[in-house]
């Protein structure tokens, strides 16, 4: 039931900020996201969280219900520990999402970018973007998409990841 419910706080996002793109207000959405627990607390002031403590083990944190203790497992054919990327963004917090503080956005030469990187040919782009695009001989890379989460696919070395982001100013709303 997660999907009509973002789609309806996404419309309302729009109708609040009419001049954001759509990578914009999934910004507003990931990042506003509330921590749930056993489905009944939301929004749990920092200073309650069990996983703001100093004395808890991290790793644990994420793989157990920090009031049960259970172990969270994911959903899937082979069981295993549940982590970050099986739990999603939270539940979320439209009244947070109207003014976020900061909005990652992404436009259509960013994606260009992105695919040019991952080694797509001028040919598949132009079939997906319905238009005709060519990739720039400059050091694009995986990393820079700007999303607000970072992904580092291969950990041999250092890098330097770059993200931009926008400052939404509050509103009187």
């Amino acid at each position: 039931m997660a999907a009509p419910h973002i789609a309806g706080i996404a419309a309302l996002l729009k109708s609040l900020h009419p001049h954001w793109s759509p990578a914009a207000i999934k910004s507003a959405l990931v990042t506003t996201g509330c921590l749930l627990i056993n489905s009944t607390f939301f929004d749990i002031p920092k200073s309650r969280s069990p996983l703001t403590r100093s004395n808890i083990n991290k790793r644990a944190a994420w793989t157990t219900d920090p009031y049960s203790g259970e172990p969270i497992f994911a959903k899937g054919p082979i069981p295993k520990l549940g982590d970050p990327f099986d739990y999603g963004g939270g539940l979320a917090n439209p009244n947070a999402a109207r003014t976020p503080g900061l909005v990652y956005d992404i436009g259509t030469q960013d994606y260009v970018n992105y695919l040019c990187a991952m080694g797509y040919s001028e040919t598949d782009i132009n079939q997906l973007t319905g238009r005709p695009k060519s990739c720039k001989k400059s050091s694009n890379s995986v990393l820079d998409l700007n999303l607000p989460s970072i992904t580092v696919p291969n950990l041999k070395g250092s890098v330097t990841i770059t993200r931009n982001c926008h400052k939404c100013w509050r509103s009187k709303l």
